[in-house]
């Protein structure tokens, strides 16, 4: 890739590829088992209880498969609005199980600020956005000591 995206460029190329692939796992990976072996090795690390923050969820196919994999209550965030709407969309065809512990919420990790202890998290997953963090502090203090 020679072209280099300012913030807003990044923002537009991820706007697009949730408007080119909806709930599609293509939104974010094309390279399927590349994407399910990330998934399967995220879920084998799993506690059987606890707070995920996925953070660059994009559309929340994986989100929604490491809720698949455990019993733990996950939330999801990506900066574009866009994205959280086919995250969303994704979430209205799980069972009433899975609905129950994941949820979605706008929000970006350059920034990402956490604001009160029930926002604490046991595990913080950005397989896809460390490189939006301006600080790995942001996502770090996600988590709990």
């Amino acid at each position: 890739m020679s072209e280099k995206f300012d913030d807003d460029g990044i923002l537009n190329f991820w706007r697009e590829q949730a408007r080119v692939h909806g709930t599609s796992s293509n939104v974010s990976w094309s390279d399927r088992p590349v994407m399910e072996m990330e998934i399967q090795q995220i879920s084998s690390l799993l506690p059987e209880s606890g707070r995920l923050l996925d953070v660059g969820c994009a559309n929340g196919a994986s989100t929604i498969e490491y809720a698949r994999a455990s019993k733990i209550k996950i939330v999801g965030v990506d900066y574009a609005e866009e994205m959280m709407e086919a995250a969303e969309a994704n979430l209205v065809d799980q069972s009433k199980d899975i609905r129950d512990r994941v949820s979605f919420n706008v929000g970006d990790a350059r920034c990402l600020e956490i604001a009160n202890a029930d926002s604490e998290y046991e595990i913080v997953s950005a397989s896809r956005a460390v490189n939006r963090a301006k600080s790995l502090q942001n996502l770090c203090t996600a988590g709990t000591p």
